[in-house]
């Protein structure tokens, strides 16, 4: 049975870059405009005193805060590059989860929309943030058409268990399951472990392995 941390998930761009003004002057020319693919070096932006600024990286421009002909002023947002193949997915986690985590540990990603799509992932990090555990995961692939800023749902190995006692979670009912003996169905309370999707853990119980379980 594996053991694991859920949670949801967000795609993030490993390369962007914010180009903003250093000095107070007006934007004389925009050379490109949101949704626009961008190499390395493409020029941005011109601006009044001649100066041409570019992005140091490739990517698609993904804002654009200013029009041409307006007056800009020291650290003013004006563009926003975004690299949409180097992703990776960002998971937020309290710290009783958190502590349960180590790096290396695997991972899988689904996304609702791409059913019966799983990525496999590692933990590369975590780390906190702003009074939560922020946990970084990085995969060799991810589908086609995931961008930045979609949400995924994540499970993290943390430990598997082998001769464990299983029952179906559709078995049961507030903590029982109806098992059948001498050709009656007989109510039996479960201390249950961990569930793993479909399968729930017997910790202790009146219940042994073979015995036939109603399920509806």
């Amino acid at each position: 049975m594996v053991e694991a941390v859920f949670g949801i998930g967000t795609v993030r761009s490993d390369h962007e870059f914010t180009l903003r003004s250093g000095i107070q002057t007006r934007v004389q020319t925009l050379h490109v405009r949101a949704g626009e693919a961008v190499a390395a070096n493409a020029p941005l932006v011109t601006l009044d005193t001649g100066a041409v600024l570019r992005t140091p990286i490739r990517g698609t421009v993904t804002q654009r805060w200013v029009e041409p002909g307006e007056m800009v002023m020291p650290g003013q947002t004006m563009l926003q590059v975004r690299d949409l193949q180097a992703r990776y997915i960002e998971l937020l986690l309290d710290q009783d989860s958190a502590l349960r985590i180590r790096k290396g540990m695997p991972a899988r990603a689904t996304f609702e929309s791409l059913r019966g799509e799983v990525s496999t992932g590692t933990v590369t990090a975590i780390y906190p943030s702003a009074g939560q555990f922020v946990v970084r995961l990085d995969f060799a692939t991810l589908p086609e058409g995931i961008l930045p800023d979609m949400s995924a749902d994540i499970a993290i190995e943390v430990g598997r268990r082998t001769n464990v006692l299983q029952v179906p979670v559709r078995a049961l009912h507030d903590g029982h399951v109806r098992v059948l003996r001498d050709g009656r169905w007989r109510k039996v309370p479960l201390k249950i472990g961990v569930i793993d999707g479909q399968w729930a853990e017997v910790v202790s119980g009146d219940l042994n392995e073979g015995d036939q379980l109603r399920l509806d």
